[in-house]
């Protein structure tokens, strides 16, 4: 088969795009909403901090062990059943949850919420653009990803403002058909499940001196497994997963609680924004330097923006700690998935980052909790902050003992 047009855009591109749109509607409806649910369901249900906390803890947990079966689906059929699938039970979840009144239904509206939202979100979406890259894959995978930084920007702050107008109940039925829409059509035009499916190659260009493509293999997931470097960098990111999602989580009510609400919408705003605009940054940088320094120095800028934010008290400290923050969440999340692609192929890939994603899970899901217990014990946000820095800080100590990346065989 001759070489693609090299004046036609590869279609992986057009993946990529679609995978942007998913992820902008996921996150920001489902992962940076959760901050504004836990304010609404607090001021007009009257639960407390410490039960939607832990409730926001049961949705990554749920949604981490639903990604090893969206895993193994994305495998096995095309991935815009489970895709398309994921979204219109995500819409169900945001139904559910504008309808709960007591806790037990709290619960299992999160529940309900996780499945859909791990069928239309990260594991899948990092999966399939791993598929169509390898070269390009810090390119690919930081423009795709900042769809999560775009939902922040483009659709909390209007999730917000829906429910401050027109309360929880009203809004999340918007919110609903804003995910089910935003997802499905897109999905359906443009998601096709790797470069063979359409006669393609990854990158488009990936050819031996015999002209035929590339084959990027790897290890499979019972290999990976085995090795000290995919222990110790899962282990890593159940620190540094668990400090950026319990931070993230009580932003919003940090920001509410010292100035205004206005200010704290601005703040996810302000967040997201700056996530973006790391993120692409992240993706070019690791074109030039060592994916491991790049890490580190991520993990430990983490650590300081956080602590700036539990010294900070006006709006205008506040909002530069969000913006300082959000450079270091777009890159925490992106590096993962580019990690373990780097050091374990595309082979597997699906499996290998769906079971490290539910190790990373357990520390997802108790940073909001642990956030929530302390600032019920403290009055404050002063020294959660200064913890979840902490652990920043051990998350780098982790990675340290990673040692270097695995050398599986490569054509």
């Amino acid at each position: 088969m001759p070489p693609p047009n090299p004046n036609k855009i590869f279609y992986g591109w057009w993946v990529v795009a679609a995978v942007f749109v998913m992820l902008t509607i996921s996150s920001g409806l489902g992962f940076y909403n959760l901050p504004i649910f836990l304010r609404a369901l607090v001021a007009e249900r009257g639960f407390s901090v410490n039960l939607v906390s832990f409730a926001t803890a049961f949705f990554f947990i749920s949604g981490g062990a639903i990604g090893l079966i969206i895993a193994r689906l994305i495998d096995r059929f095309d991935p815009r059943f489970t895709l398309s699938g994921g979204a219109c039970i995500a819409g169900l979840g945001l139904f559910l949850i504008g309808k709960v009144t007591e806790p037990w239904q709290l619960f299992a509206a999160y529940f309900v919420f996780a499945v859909g939202f791990s069928g239309s979100a990260f594991v899948p979406g990092t999966t399939l653009v791993a598929r169509w890259f390898a070269k390009k894959r810090s390119i690919a995978i930081s423009l795709a990803t900042s769809g999560l930084s775009m939902g922040g920007v483009a659709l909390t702050p209007l999730s917000a403002w829906m429910i401050g107008t027109y309360g929880l109940a009203e809004a999340t039925q918007w919110l609903a058909g804003i995910y089910i829409i935003g997802v499905v059509p897109i999905v359906a035009l443009l998601i096709r499940a790797n470069p063979a499916k359409l006669g393609l190659y990854v990158d488009g260009e990936e050819f031996d001196e015999k002209g035929q493509p590339q084959k990027f293999e790897g290890m499979t997931f019972p290999q990976a497994r085995k090795t000290r470097y995919y222990i110790f960098v899962t282990a890593t990111f159940v620190f540094a997963l668990m400090t950026q999602v319990g931070a993230i989580s009580h932003q919003f009510k940090l920001i509410a609680d010292r100035v205004d609400i206005e200010t704290a919408a601005l703040g996810v705003s302000f967040l997201a924004g700056a996530s973006m605009i790391g993120r692409l940054l992240g993706g070019w940088v690791l074109t030039k330097v060592s994916m491991r320094s790049f890490t580190v120095s991520i993990l430990i800028f983490q650590a300081m923006s956080l602590a700036f934010l539990a010294l900070a008290n006006s709006g205008v400290m506040l909002l530069i700690g969000a913006a300082l923050f959000g450079a270091t969440v777009g890159n925490a999340l992106m590096l993962l998935p580019l990690l373990l692609a780097d050091a374990f192929g595309v082979k597997d890939y699906a499996r290998i980052y769906a079971n490290s994603q539910m190790m990373t899970t357990f520390g997802i899901a108790s940073g909001p909790a642990v956030l929530g217990m302390l600032y019920s014990a403290t009055g404050g946000y002063y020294w959660s902050y200064m913890a979840v820095a902490a652990t920043a800080l051990i998350s780098v100590a982790i990675f340290l003992f990673s040692g270097p990346a695995p050398n599986y065989e490569r054509p």
